[in-house]
């Protein structure tokens, strides 16, 4: 869960920013086999020691894999999982500024399937 809502208070206000770090975590999930804030890795052997979730974890950010499985995918895809899992809400992106965002990938790989 998003770290605003480990405590929440009854004069916030959540927003679609809340989804948007769900969809932060399922996309890692979904890339690299592990929840973002359940797992360590080995930089060495790239092993996966699997945690449990605590606010701590949270707060300090999403930590991705070793290089051989960072390499999988574009910095542009592992910058916008690090945007959706920002900390402070108001620093991820809309879903609008999401789809702006990613937009220009669509474009791009529409220009290179028609080469």
């Amino acid at each position: 869960r998003a770290p605003e809502l480990f405590e929440v208070k009854s004069e916030v206000e959540l927003t679609e920013r809340e989804d948007m770090w769900s969809l932060g975590c399922t996309l890692y999930a979904l890339a690299f086999g592990y929840s973002p804030f359940e797992c360590t890795f080995s930089e060495e052997t790239g092993a996966v020691h699997v945690e449990k979730c605590s606010f701590l974890r949270v707060i300090n950010g999403v930590v991705f894999p070793p290089r051989v499985s960072r390499d999988k995918f574009s910095s542009n895809f592992r910058k916008l999982i690090k945007d959706l899992t920002h900390k402070t809400a108001s620093k991820r992106p809309s879903v609008n500024g999401l789809l702006l965002r990613t937009e220009s990938w669509d474009m791009k790989i529409k220009e290179k399937s028609v080469v």
